[in-house]
């Protein structure tokens, strides 16, 4: 097990939620720790979170609208509640206050051990799942939770702005241009709401009927729903090579079309929210980038950030689109 939290007894976190805890299995750290809490039923998953990264409220609104989801027929794991009804605990460790959540396992396949998703019938599949949480969303209005950020207050757009600075003129008055650009979008009912805010090729299981599970809800945030549909193309056409994007024009349409197929079974999507896919393409070029420069350390000797900076920024001084491809097909959809 990670030793991250020695001297903290986790299971007796997990207990809390389920008596017939065994044992925990560490999974994965991003921005927050992740475990496999091990039962004699169901096992489920026991997430720790910062308070540098969330605070308890932004934990309970991100909780209310997964549970939500789930209630209302989403294919999204379900937050579960302790034993004495509470969805969030918190313990100090090391001066630092941990917030500690736990949510259904999601079953099938991860990203890691199911290969590529590019099927259609696959794509169909994501594409619905991804329609149904947005048509649920627009009738979604939280009560008793702080209402999520939008898309603009986010810790990796609102870091951008000094990041860019400190790194290069231009990219920092480019950034500033197109958030400019951004803000004249329109923000009607019918194309912004409350999104997943990193649908990701890793954030969902798939089955061996193909049915998606989806999960990770830490970033939701009042967006374009088309942001959801960019975030997962974008993470599809870049993941193994950087370098490679321009020659996969035909896999981004075959993509973006059998996505929006089976996303327009379940929701409405508005023309000029393809029209506007590039703009959201290039949202996640900026948090990417962003990330990768913030953290160079880490990055310094990795060939996949240094072809990833060096194709961005070309891009971004060039003013090139993300991948010039053919939309007419997905539009024909619509």
């Amino acid at each position: 097990m990670n030793d991250v939290f020695h001297g903290i007894d986790l299971l007796q976190y997990a207990k809390q939620f389920d008596e017939k805890a065994m044992r925990i299995e560490f999974i994965k750290k991003s921005h927050n720790y992740a475990y496999k809490v091990v039962c004699h039923d169901d096992d489920f998953i026991l997430r720790i979170t910062s308070d540098h990264h969330r605070n308890s409220d932004q934990i309970a609104s991100e909780l209310d609208f997964q549970k939500y989801l789930h209630t209302n027929g989403a294919a999204v794991v379900s937050p579960l509640l302790t034993q004495d009804n509470k969805n969030i605990l918190c313990f100090t460790h090391d001066n630092q206050k941990y917030f500690v959540a736990a949510f259904s396992m999601a079953h099938g396949q991860n990203w890691d051990n199911r290969g590529a998703d590019w099927t259609p019938e696959r794509l169909i599949n994501i594409g619905r799942e991804l329609g149904r949480i947005h048509r649920l969303s627009r009738d979604y209005r939280p009560e008793h939770t702080e209402k999520r950020r939008k898309w603009n207050e986010s810790q990796h757009i609102i870091k951008a702005y000094k990041i860019f600075r400190d790194y290069n003129a231009d990219l920092y008055n480019c950034f500033i241009e197109y958030m400019d650009d951004m803000s004249k979008l329109s923000t009607g009912s019918d194309v912004f709401g409350l999104t997943h805010g990193d649908y990701l090729v890793a954030n969902y299981m798939i089955d061996e009927n193909d049915d998606i599970t989806i999960f990770d809800f830490d970033e939701c945030e009042y967006a374009w729903y088309a942001t959801d549909i960019a975030i997962w193309m974008h993470c599809a056409l870049i993941a193994a090579d950087p370098e490679a994007l321009a020659s996969r024009t035909e896999d981004a349409e075959m993509m973006l079309y059998n996505l929006v197929k089976g996303y327009i079974s379940e929701n409405k999507l508005c023309k000029d929210m393809i029209h506007n896919l590039q703009k959201l393409f290039l949202m996640r070029d900026y948090i990417y980038l962003s990330t990768i420069i913030e953290d160079r350390d880490r990055y310094r000797y990795s060939e996949w950030g240094n072809q990833f900076i060096s194709t961005c920024l070309n891009r971004i001084f060039k003013k090139k689109p993300f991948l010039e491809f053919d939309m007419s097909k997905t539009l024909d959809l619509l």
